[in-house]
């Protein structure tokens, strides 16, 4: 017996755990992994319908890999002036046959978890979205965070626009639309939040409409307002009032501008805060909704000859916004109405508070809605009016 107290079994069962660690760090691997060399990185996906061969069009925006790496010891970049995209088309009966036949057209199988978003040519929304719908909710690859838009033309025209500043337009597109804050008059909308409204019984499903403008290389796009669907066909679109009239009722108006004639000229009111509560009503059988909408904002701009700095003109001022806003809300009903679409779920808001009684209301929801009595009450509240309170434009005497 030595005179070290440390069995050698010991040492021996330390040595086996380092050997096996090594081996788990520098052998490992996934069973099921891909390499990337075999896969080709789908950015943004569109769907068309032709009504003559009664087949889909299935478009595919994929990534180039060269182009969009950054270049190491001078390689690997691509060459100047190559598009980072690659745009490629399938045609099918159906939406997983067509996804399927993109194999005839590329060497790499098409790969969804990175894509941005999914695009839908306006005649393909009239015939319905459900078939895309349920291939991007079937399969386990699409994540339901991708944007759902619809397209004044053809989706396959919005995938081959430019992107201006962006290398990819599809993720040109979805800041886009993360950016929609700016200007609230974009009603935007994920697979899932569109996904969530279909499967409601009354609220109505939208999804902003993209426009694409220009020829040739000179295409572009933008925004142009928010299309409606009744379950998952298209039905008609709010313009950018409308929308943020929807926005205002939805409680997800965030920033923006009022512009208002005032005294002679322009003034401009920047949005900083809002917030929307719906209460319904029930009397002697018949509904009735009250809107509290509370908004906050600041001066942005006084090009009328007003000095603002008085507190009965900054008052009035105060109750020309509110009468703003309540326009805008009232021109967003109007529309729905006209289309007979729920869109700012009163439905469910009824079938919250008065549970009983939605039972016989939803099966008679759609011919309720359009004669639904709304009462809007909005209160604004303007915080700051500038560096300088006096008006930059002065009244000629």
């Amino acid at each position: 017996m030595n005179g070290d107290s440390t069995p050698a079994y010991r040492i021996d069962r330390k040595l086996i755990l380092m050997i096996l660690v090594t081996i788990v760090l520098f052998t490992g691997g996934c069973w099921d992994r891909r390499e990337m060399e075999t896969l080709g990185i789908v950015a943004g996906f569109g769907l068309d319908w032709v009504e003559k061969e009664k087949k889909f069009v299935l478009t595919a925006q994929v990534i180039k890999p060269t182009q969009v790496q950054t270049p190491h010891g001078g390689g690997g970049g691509g060459g100047e002036g190559e598009e980072a995209v690659w745009v490629v088309k399938s045609k099918a009966e159906t939406v997983f046959k067509g996804v399927r036949g993109f194999l005839f057209e590329s060497s790499r199988r098409l790969y969804f978890p990175h894509n941005q978003i999914i695009v839908v040519g306006k005649d393909a929304a009239r015939e319905g979205v459900g078939p895309l719908l349920d291939f991007f909710t079937r399969d386990a690859e699409p994540r339901l965070s991708e944007w759902f838009l619809v397209a004044e033309g053809e989706a396959a025209e919005v995938l081959q626009a430019k992107a201006g500043l962006e290398k990819i337009p599809a993720l040109a597109i979805s800041r886009l639309l993360n950016n929609y804050t700016g200007t609230s008059e974009i009603g935007r909308s994920n697979l899932l939040g569109f996904l969530t409204r279909l499967l409601s019984k009354t609220t109505a499903p939208y999804a902003p409409l993209i426009k694409v403008e220009g020829e040739g290389a000179e295409l572009k796009y933008r925004i142009s307002g928010t299309a409606v669907f009744r379950k998952d066909k298209y039905i008609g679109e709010l313009n950018k009032r409308e929308t943020r009239g929807l926005l205002w009722l939805l409680g997800e108006v965030q920033d923006g501008i009022v512009t208002m004639d005032y005294g002679g000229g322009k003034v401009d009111v920047e949005l900083i805060k809002s917030a929307c509560r719906i209460r319904p009503e029930m009397k002697d059988g018949s509904i009735r909704m009250q809107v509290e909408i509370r908004a906050e904002g600041n001066l942005g701009a006084n090009l009328a000859p007003v000095d603002f700095s008085v507190t009965e003109r900054t008052r009035d001022l105060n109750s020309k916004l509110a009468t703003a806003i309540k326009g805008e809300v009232e021109a967003s009903l109007e529309k729905a109405r006209t289309l007979q679409a729920d869109l700012f779920a009163f439905g469910e808001a009824v079938q919250r508070k008065y549970p009983k009684e939605w039972r016989e209301l939803e099966k008679k929801w759609m011919e309720i809605f359009p004669q639904l009595e709304v009462e809007i009450d909005v209160r604004t509240n303007l915080r700051l009016l500038g560096l300088t309170t006096r008006p930059t434009i002065i009244k000629e005497e």
